[in-house]
């Protein structure tokens, strides 16, 4: 189960979210390589996600939404299935268009990752429009 919780700190913003390390986790299940180890690409979702739940606390207005644009990230130690991996995002800049986090990663033994992540603010209806017309260009 996900354990989100916000604090402020200063003028910036952070987030917390706990995950378990599951069967489905591992690098050998999502195909980024052949052990029982966390899988990179599982991680880097797990970065992303605590950063779009933080991003969503600044959104008023519900035809906003943020889309991530930029990931980039370490993945320093293997964690085992079964063992919690702990996200601490925080805000290292904000503009009305974009916002940028710092992430550090932790399973019970230590830092396992870090990273950064951009998210853009869109317009929904108008980011679907524009899918839309990328995916009939392509079926044409």
């Amino acid at each position: 189960m996900d354990n989100l919780s916000f604090t402020q700190v200063d003028a910036s913003k952070a987030g917390c979210l706990e995950k378990t390390v599951t069967e489905q986790d591992l690098a050998v299940a999502v195909g980024s390589g052949s052990l029982p180890v966390l899988g990179t690409p599982i991680l880097a979702l797990w970065m992303e996600e605590v950063c779009h739940k933080l991003a969503e606390t600044e959104i008023t207005d519900p035809a906003i939404t943020s889309v991530g644009c930029a990931l980039s990230l370490e993945h320093l130690a293997p964690t085992a299935p079964g063992k919690k991996v702990r996200l601490q995002a925080e805000v290292t800049q904000r503009d009305d268009r974009r916002i940028c986090y710092r992430i550090l990663a932790f399973d019970e033994a230590g830092l396992i990752g870090k990273g950064e992540h951009t998210r853009v603010f869109v317009k929904s209806a108008r980011f679907l429009e524009k899918m839309a017309l990328r995916s009939k260009e392509i079926s044409e």
